[in-house]
């Protein structure tokens, strides 16, 4: 069951693709795409860095996750007026990010169509590997004690008859659909607040490996649903309790 809060607890919506590289990407195409969004994205194009910490997953049975430190990689930048809006994209990546306050998955949807077409447009990728639909959520509790198990299904917790108390905690948990080509990514952390607050990350990704033929009916639906399971996974690990904060006048 969907539901409409008053006030999401939503801090950052996000939406990537992943593509193979086209032959047909050069110098000149991060002005093209800008050019094909400028009415939306007026900042002047921008080089970020993209370097850090990534996660890589063995598919073979048994075998364990590592980290590792990325080889540093460029992407273009270009953001709204306001800032509440940024496409960020190179030669293999697009991605689209809305802020708080939350506009809706309407308008979301809207931007993330504008901007894909565009793209494949101009870009021309050979074909897609993958496509997300990420939120991270911050919930911020005003008392304390607060028992986080009155709040969210499954939080963590001390060991039984021990007289500590939880401080900083960080849960990674990584979940598969057999026989589909979907997996989610949930992360449930503290955040560096005055008061008690913890930060709900649901990355729904699709590993696609699939030609691509532009923004077809097919995919859109694809999107839409991805959004559709990452909602009915944040209202999955969430209590009455914790809605009724969100509805809160």
């Amino acid at each position: 069951m969907a539901h409409q809060y008053r006030k999401p607890p939503i801090l950052e919506a996000s939406f990537e693709a992943r593509f193979d590289t086209s032959p047909n990407y050069n110098v000149f195409t991060p002005l093209r795409v800008y050019d094909e969004l400028s009415a939306d994205y007026q900042s002047e194009p921008v080089l970020i860095s993209d370097q850090g910490i990534e996660i890589v997953e063995d598919s073979r049975e048994g075998s364990d996750t590592t980290f590792r430190l990325k080889k540093e990689q460029y992407r273009y930048q270009i953001a709204s007026p306001d800032a509440a809006w940024i496409l960020r994209f190179n030669r293999r990546l697009l991605s689209v990010h809305a802020s708080a306050p939350y506009p809706g998955w309407n308008a979301f949807r809207e931007r993330i169509h504008k901007s894909l077409k565009a793209y494949l447009l101009v870009a021309q990728p050979a074909s897609l590997q993958r496509i997300s639909i990420r939120y991270v959520n911050q919930i911020t509790f005003d008392e304390e004690p607060v028992d986080l198990a009155d709040y969210f299904v499954a939080p963590p917790d001390t060991p039984r008859d021990s007289a500590t108390s939880i401080g900083a905690f960080f849960q990674r948990l990584e979940c598969f659909w057999p026989d589909q080509p979907f997996r989610l990514v949930q992360t449930f952390a503290s955040a560096p607040d005055e008061k008690l607050s913890v930060i709900l990350d649901l990355d729904m990704i699709s590993e696609e490996n699939a030609p691509l033929g532009g923004l077809t009916e097919d995919l859109a639906m694809r999107i839409d649903r991805l959004r559709e399971m990452q909602r009915e996974t944040f209202e999955a690990v969430i209590t009455d309790k914790l809605r009724g904060m969100f509805n809160a006048a």
